[in-house]
């Protein structure tokens, strides 16, 4: 099936993509004209597939030496040899703010990749410390880049 190439946004559901995004943000996804391979992406990336009957956008991460999909709060992970992926991720809004990195802020996605798939490794006190980092690591990265929408003009 084709898709066109479009920016939608999508409202979220859920727990385990936090600390980064909350329940209830707005997410925008750029949807590709066909899926594409998981493997062709970088480790960072957030990006939009399906599990089961389920759309999740979920970080990609490294795992036993393999690219997995992975929401940062998570304690399991996704992993299908022949995985596709329909989309990527641009931006999010929380309220009246919004961040949008459109392929900036590489460091800080491959940051979480790295805490992110340590805490499928870790004891359970390590994975609430590395859920405590993110959780810092995110509200700061919020404040720092979130700004107001502009006012809709009627």
């Amino acid at each position: 099936m084709l898709l066109p190439p479009d920016l939608v946004n999508i409202q979220l559901r859920g727990h385990r993509t936090g600390p980064f995004w909350r329940n209830e943000d707005v997410v925008a996804v750029h949807f590709f004209p066909q899926p594409k391979a998981m493997a062709e992406f970088p480790v960072g990336k957030i990006l939009l597939c399906r599990e089961g009957e389920e759309w999740v956008a979920h970080r990609l991460v490294t795992h036993q030496g393999r690219k997995v999909l992975k929401g940062d709060f998570s304690n399991s992970y996704f992993w299908e040899r022949d995985a596709v992926v329909w989309g990527e991720a641009n931006g999010f809004q929380r309220g009246p703010k919004r961040v949008g990195w459109e392929g900036r802020d590489f460091f800080l996605q491959h940051l979480f990749a790295t805490l992110s798939a340590r805490t499928l490794r870790a004891g359970p006190v390590g994975r609430k410390i590395l859920k405590i980092t993110m959780y810092v690591l995110s509200s700061i990265y919020f404040k720092v880049r979130a700004h107001r929408e502009p006012p809709k003009s009627a």
